[in-house]
């Protein structure tokens, strides 16, 4: 299981997004803010994965 952390960048099946905050123990959930959007999303860990792209912000 994967534990994503506050400001981890991330990749989901919608684009770029930024954990916004840290995930549960136990919990499969993860709350992400999608790049130019200013609403949180919820997303299942499994569809997830750690963006390693240096470029990210820009």
């Amino acid at each position: 299981m994967a534990k994503y952390k506050f400001g981890d960048k991330v990749v989901t099946p919608q684009g770029k997004a930024t954990v916004e905050e840290d995930q549960e123990d136990g919990s499969k959930d993860v709350k992400v803010q999608l790049q130019g959007e200013d609403v949180a999303h919820i997303y299942n860990e499994d569809d997830l994965s750690l963006d390693n792209d240096k470029d990210f912000d820009q």
